[in-house]
């Protein structure tokens, strides 16, 4: 991405996918870690470094936990919306408005054709 388009991406855009990238190892090496070992300090050590193996050197932003859980809970609804639920099942289930979840899925279809 070029130095112009970079800045025309939304910051949660950004966050988002180190978000994504970082739950996959976090994911990955726990599931590693699962199969040799049960001790949580182990398990930790085992995330640290899966962490380190593929975002070492870099300077990661992380936003404060209600933005992430945001992202999340935004990212899910419009999965469960693309597999064929109902929006206002979508709504009922997540505690939204209709409107608040037609922008979520329309958020997410956008960034996903990105």
């Amino acid at each position: 991405m070029g130095e112009n388009e970079d800045r025309k991406v939304k910051p949660e855009t950004k966050w988002s996918k180190v978000i994504t990238e970082l739950l996959e190892v976090i994911e990955h090496s726990l599931a590693n870690a699962m199969k040799h070992e049960s001790c949580p300090k182990a398990l930790a050590l085992e995330v640290v470094v899966g962490i380190g193996n593929v975002m070492g050197g870099q300077v990661v932003y992380l936003p404060f936990g209600r933005s992430i859980a945001n992202s999340i809970r935004n990212k899910k609804i419009h999965e469960a919306w693309q597999a064929g639920r109902d929006v206002k099942d979508l709504a009922r289930e997540y505690r939204l408005g209709l409107p608040t979840v037609y922008e979520i899925i329309a958020r997410n279809r956008s960034s996903a054709t990105k």
